[in-house]
């Protein structure tokens, strides 16, 4: 979920780059140290701006448009770079793994909503409910 706006999952917001940075609520030089690595991606031409932009585009050349979750993703970034003391790609890559992690727990909350009252433990075997499988020596 986004703190910066809300917005439909899968829907892409192009904004400018100044709005991105702007909406992040970084300052500029901590921004562009993290659109510098690449981490956040202009979105190809064809999601650009609109037919009412394009003409004031077109005295200044195109201008790279970005989705708007990426202010959140910054935002997001440089308060993990402020909390650990790690720089802009670290930051980038720990909230990069962040919410792989919770797309993977609310995939095993479907899941197991979906297979009803059998709770099943990540390693796909039913769980006891007192956090797994029982391990024993045959020896």
């Amino acid at each position: 979920m986004s703190s910066v706006m809300e917005k439909p999952e899968n829907v892409v917001m192009p904004v400018t780059r100044d709005k991105l940075i702007e909406l992040s609520g970084l300052p500029e030089d901590e921004a562009e140290s993290f659109l510098a690595l690449g981490w956040i991606a202009p979105l190809p031409a064809e999601l650009g701006p609109s037919s009412e932009d394009k003409s004031a585009v077109a005295d200044s050349g195109p201008e790279e448009r970005f989705d708007i979750s990426g202010a959140d993703k910054l935002a997001r970034a440089s308060a993990v770079c402020r909390e650990f003391s790690v720089p802009p790609i670290a930051g980038a890559m720990i909230t990069d793994l962040m919410d792989r992690v919770e797309e993977l727990e609310a995939e095993l909350e479907r899941k197991t909503a979906t297979e009803g009252k059998t709770e099943q433990s990540p390693y796909g075997h039913p769980s006891s409910g007192r956090g797994g499988h029982t391990w024993t020596s045959t020896n």
